[in-house]
């Protein structure tokens, strides 16, 4: 059971935020700690119904809002080649709303993350950076201080210290992947209209531009180029997207996977997010598991008297999904890196619209535990 639990949660990003909000909502007892000394920046990201359900069943009608409020609904997706060429053209009405109650959205990381500070129930203690954690819930922060939970996650990003202190002696590092790219915020809007998106592949992977609310527009580049994005060959659109950025609202990104370990926690210690799994953005599903991670974690915490047992569930009945957002995340990427260019957009070319629908889309479809209307959320 939740009420009264002690629950320590390292890290204050997408995931940590959504969880506090989640376990105060039902009587916890939550404390946050951010190593950073203010809330994180970052860009732009998107989000999809497997997210939006969870979020409106597990944390209720007041943080689904939330967000809603801050986020950009999406309602048409286009697929085209660098030329500009249309490969796929996906109403996001009937292949998502039709069928789950929610579109895509897209939202600055910012605004997301003051969305769920506003909904936690706790406040976030800023420049907290946790050194150590052990399995029986002890966490000991930079500065000495040591706190005592129930529970204790690690929601501290791909290079979570709470992961590291609780790694096997001698475990080695499963092999990663690594995606480099840029990403921007452009302060009119560039796409179609304010509720189209567009995906561009060209020489050096793939683009795209999805609208932010208030006439923004969110883009993100992959191109390894280490000073400014290379623009040769890319459509006139893309051009033009980057060179309306503003120095300042242009960031060049570096991410990398990681297969997450069957066992992933230690005692009353477990990790959430990209602790846990960290995914290349090509499936577009990174701050989207870290929700749905934190509802199956509050349900599993509500459903067991022993914390402990409920943590151990957690993460087995997560791991075979993350696998599988892992996978999709590796082949997606494979496919847009294939040389030379001429055979990618050939593949894509000739494949049928609904094929291409449900291979980027498949991540985004909610998990079942979350389909069914008869569980409401806590308000």
């Amino acid at each position: 059971m939740i009420n009264g639990l002690r629950v320590v949660i390292a890290g204050g990003g997408v995931g940590g935020l959504t969880l506090a909000g989640m376990l105060t909502r039902r009587g916890a007892e939550v404390t946050v700690l951010e190593r950073a000394h203010e809330m994180r920046q970052g860009f732009g990201l998107t989000m999809w119904p497997n997210a939006f359900l969870a979020l409106r069943q597990v944390g209720g009608e007041a943080m689904y809002k939330a967000v809603c409020e801050v986020s950009q609904s999406m309602t048409r997706l286009r697929y085209r080649l660098g030329s500009g060429r249309l490969v796929a053209d996906i109403d996001l009405t009937s292949t998502l709303v039709r069928q789950y109650g929610e579109p895509g959205y897209a939202v600055t990381r910012i605004e997301l993350l003051e969305a769920l500070a506003s909904q936690a129930g706790t406040e976030v203690r800023y420049g907290a950076e946790v050194t150590d954690a052990s399995p029986d819930g002890t966490v000991t922060l930079a500065d000495g201080e040591v706190l005592h939970a129930d529970v204790v996650i690690g929601a501290d990003g791909a290079g979570s210290r709470v992961r590291a202190a609780i790694a096997p002696p001698g475990r080695p590092e499963p092999e990663s992947r690594r995606l480099l790219g840029w990403q921007g915020v452009v302060p009119r809007l560039l796409t179609p209209s304010q509720t189209e998106a567009e995906v561009y592949f060209g020489p050096t992977g793939s683009s795209g531009m999805f609208p932010l609310p208030n006439g923004r527009t969110y883009w993100f580049l992959l191109d390894p180029n280490r000073d400014r994005p290379r623009l040769d060959g890319w459509h006139e659109a893309i051009r033009g997207m980057v060179e309306a950025t503003p120095a300042v609202s242009m960031h060049r990104d570096e991410a990398r996977d990681r297969p997450a370990d069957p066992d992933w926690g230690a005692g009353r210690v477990t990790l959430l997010g990209d602790a846990a799994h960290p995914f290349l953005p090509t499936a577009g599903q990174g701050a989207c598991i870290a929700m749905e991670d934190a509802a199956v974690l509050t349900r599993r915490l509500e459903g067991h008297s022993d914390p402990v047992a409920a943590l151990r569930r957690f993460e087995r009945d997560r791991f075979r999904r993350v696998r599988h957002v892992l996978r999709v995340s590796r082949r997606l990427h494979g496919m847009q890196q294939l040389r030379p260019a001429f055979m990618r957009h050939a593949g894509l070319v000739v494949t049928p619209t609904p094929v291409i629908t449900r291979m980027y889309g498949a991540p985004t479809f909610p998990i079942p535990e979350f389909l069914g209307r008869d569980r409401a959320g806590v308000s």
